[in-house]
Parts: structure tokens; C-alpha cells; sequence
């Protein structure tokens, strides 16, 4: 099953075929006025349904081999667009991101098709600059200075202040909560 359609052949993508647009109603956007109305044009028109219908029919005949955002541009579908389809339907669970590589470019498959290899989250790993980085590890000894302590006298911390600095320690160092 693929985002609760299962897409073996191309044939199996119905005609109501729901589209993913998770960032307010379209495929997402970069902040721009005119980056936010292509959006909703694309969103609208139809226009973002076609495109990862494309996308899944294109990843399904692939199978286990997957596809990459190289593959699949063509004359009408540029880099940027195809790449925010896969996104999007990454995000979604509609599509997985393998670790592998190929040609210089992620590799994602439908989920049936992972076949036990490893796959990368949605998103992207953040890396602060070295100076963040070090100071998230000064925050981060002063939240444990009293580990000891709390595991003689087993206290419960669930100050929310300290739970969003943990938040923004994690974050800073590149770990996911």
C-alpha cells in the first residue's frame, strides 16, 4: 500500500486520486509572493496532482530499482519541481528515500519496494555553524550538572523550559528528538 492506494501498474492510480499538499494546501512554497501563487495555481489547476501522479506511476514501473530526481526530468518538468514532488510525497509516507546513491542523486522507491534497505527520514539533517554547536554543548553540560543527583534521589524533570532547551540543544547538534 502506498499512501492507502496500492499502485502495482500504472493502471492502479484511480481517477480520484488525491494529491499530497501538506504546506498549506499546495506542494509548498519558498516564501515569495510569486513562489506562494505558483503554489496555489499548481495546487488548484491540477497541475500538482498530475505531477505526482507521474511520480508514483514512474516509481512503480521502476520497482525495486527506484528513481531519482534525474531520471525523471524531462523537457516540462524541471529539477525543482520534480524534487519538491518527491519531497512532498517522501514527507508523506507516499514514497521512501533509500540511503543509496545513484548518479549523485537519492534514490526513492515506493515503500512495498525497500526491500530491507536502509532509508533516510524526511528532512533535512540539520548542521549548525561550529560556534552554535559549541554552545549547545556548554547548555548541554549545564542541563546534566545535576544527573548524579537525580539518579540518587530519582526527581522527575518536566520543566517545560527545560524540555525546550533540550529541544534546541538536540536541534543545534543534529540530533532528532
Amino acid at each position: 500500500m502506498s499512501g492507502g492506494i496500492e499502485i502495482n501498474s500504472p493502471r492502479d492510480l484511480p481517477d480520484n486520486f488525491v494529491p499530497s499538499l501538506p504546506y498549506a494546501g499546495t506542494e509548498g512554497y519558498a516564501g515569495s509572493e510569486t513562489s506562494r501563487d505558483r503554489a496555489m495555481h499548481d495546487a488548484v489547476s491540477g497541475v500538482a496532482s498530475k505531477r505526482q501522479r507521474y511520480v508514483l506511476i514512474m516509481a512503480s514501473r521502476a520497482g525495486e530499482k527506484g528513481i531519482t530526481v534525474a531520471e525523471l526530468r524531462d523537457t516540462n518538468l524541471h529539477h525543482g519541481r520534480i524534487s519538491g514532488a518527491l519531497s512532498v510525497l517522501h514527507k508523506e509516507g507516499r514514497l521512501a528515500r533509500l540511503a543509496e546513491i545513484r548518479d549523485r542523486c537519492k534514490v526513492y522507491v515506493l515503500p512495498e519496494f525497500v526491500a530491507g534497505r536502509k532509508t533516510e527520514p524526511h528532512g533535512v539533517i540539520h548542521k549548525a555553524d561550529k560556534a552554535t554547536v559549541d554552545a549547545a554543548a556548554k547548555v548541554e553540560a549545564w542541563l546534566r550538572r545535576n544527573e548524579d543527583m537525580n539518579a540518587l534521589f530519582d526527581f522527575e524533570d518536566d520543566d517545560p523550559i527545560a524540555s525546550a532547551i533540550w529541544s534546541l540543544v538536540n536541534y543545534a547538534q543534529g540530533r532528532a528528538n
